[in-house]
């Protein structure tokens, strides 16, 4: 699998995290592999934080009700601009 492809699938996998989310998001399997691999990808210590308030301010969709789910943006959008703003240099 092409390394887009991994990213594409690990924050899928993050999306498909259910509403509303687990008590602690950080320890999720989902979430752990999602930060496991922008470590590796871009360099730098394990994220920890600063990707769960990246994913939030994307719109993860396990934090949104029902009637807000509208406001998450798409698998594809939010793994592009998480990728941006990774490769970018700039802390996320």
């Amino acid at each position: 699998m092409a390394a887009h492809q991994d990213f594409d699938a690990a924050i899928a996998a993050v999306w498909r995290i259910p509403f509303p989310g687990p008590s602690n998001l950080l320890a999720h399997p989902a979430y752990m592999a999602l930060a496991d691999l922008c470590a590796s990808r871009y360099g730098g210590a394990k994220l920890t934080f600063s990707l769960s308030t990246a994913l939030r301010s994307l719109g993860l969709p396990c934090g949104l009700s029902e009637e807000n789910r509208h406001l998450a943006l798409d698998v594809e959008t939010a793994a592009r601009r998480l990728s941006e703003q990774c490769g970018s240099g700039k802390r996320i």
